[in-house]
């Protein structure tokens, strides 16, 4: 049985979202207003915006058998799912100095030498995961060391049948 131990949701600034918005918004008047696609440029509107906010929205859960961490609101695409059993270590980072400019997001970028891929909206802390295959993820959080703690928890699980059978 699946036991959730930690759920997290991270999103941009709102002025990000309202930026994209404005953005989309000229976008489509300068390039699309003709009597063909005026009648479609609301759909077009809603249907494009609402990929961008879905991209722009990271979701990281924790349960005892899994750490599912991916974009997505409505539609979670690109969902990275890490089997606790898989974990071979797992520490608590911070992968950006103060005052740093770097991107934020999914994305692939280099983390103590190595290719990582990372998953985080703000800040530079989070939680470094190193798989049996040679993964090495990176999960940016506002809490990182409870993101750690519950990590730590789902290792070390005993299954509720497991600890029955020794009570015995």
């Amino acid at each position: 049985m699946e036991t959730e131990l930690y759920v997290e949701r991270q999103h941009y600034a709102l002025g990000v979202y309202l930026f994209i918005l404005c953005v989309l918004i000229l976008w489509i008047q300068m390039f699309l207003l003709d009597r063909w696609h005026a009648a479609w440029m609301p759909i077009g509107e809603a249907f494009v915006l609402l990929v961008i906010l879905n991209a722009l929205y990271i979701r990281t859960r924790v349960s005892n058998k899994f750490v599912q961490v991916g974009p997505g609101i409505l539609i979670p695409f690109v969902w990275d799912r890490i089997p606790i059993d898989d974990i071979v270590e797992c520490r608590g980072v911070r992968y950006r100095a103060p005052g740093e400019k770097r991107a934020w997001g999914p994305r692939w970028e280099r983390f103590e030498g190595r290719r990582c891929r990372y998953y985080d909206t703000r800040g530079a802390m989070g939680v470094f995961i190193r798989t049996a295959d040679r993964r090495h993820i990176i999960i940016g959080s506002k809490r990182p060391e409870q993101l750690l703690d519950a990590i730590e928890t789902a290792r070390h699980w005993v299954p509720e049948d497991t600890l029955a059978k020794t009570r015995e």
